[in-house]
């Protein structure tokens, strides 16, 4: 007994403080639920690339409409998203970026005005970097689960500025779904 108070609780208190490490910054469980969307007027930039072009291409895309908006002095009505029309790990992606404006703004040239339909969908909130694999995962689970459909496209509503937000933990992206 007096051995295992002066050798193993000493480990224990380690090794409980090893796992309280790994446990603690681990996500929250994405929150995943159908919703009711509204009609939303947008302008967007149809593009497309390679999944390693993505970002860059975003970025770019992103750039061009921010400038065109403010230059035309156009309200913006809500935060940026980009509408995944196909997954092609492999290939090329279909990709528009995309910012909520009032209803009849004009495009130009390659900047189109676009309103997406209201429609019921599957939202997810993702929480923390980047990399949405886990949570569009575990959108794809629930869909399965219950025997949802999804329409040919997505989207992801960003609620961060990258080139603001260095820290990937603190950004968070609404995630859709739209239902057949």
């Amino acid at each position: 007994g007096l051995l295992t108070e002066t050798f193993l609780k000493p480990m224990m208190g380690e090794g409980l403080n090893k796992l309280k490490k790994l446990t603690e910054p681990m996500p929250d469980p994405p929150q995943i639920k159908v919703v009711d969307l509204a009609a939303q007027p947008t302008l967007l930039i149809p593009d497309s690339a390679r999944l390693a072009g993505i970002d860059e291409l975003l970025k770019r895309n992103f750039e061009k409409l921010y400038g065109y908006i403010n230059y035309m002095k156009i309200p913006i009505t809500g935060q940026h998203f980009a509408i995944y029309h196909n997954w092609d790990p492999d290939g090329i992606i279909r990709v528009s970026a995309g910012v909520p404006v009032e209803k009849n703004s004009k495009g130009f040239k390659e900047i189109k005005y676009f309103e997406i339909p209201a429609t019921r969908a599957v939202f997810a909130k993702h929480a923390g970097g980047p990399s949405s694999a886990a949570t569009h995962n575990a959108v794809a689970a629930y869909m399965k689960d219950f025997n949802l459909v999804a329409k040919d496209y997505i989207w992801e509503t960003y609620l961060y500025d990258a080139a603001m937000q260095s820290d990937t933990t603190t950004w968070v992206t609404w995630i859709y779904y739209p239902l057949k």
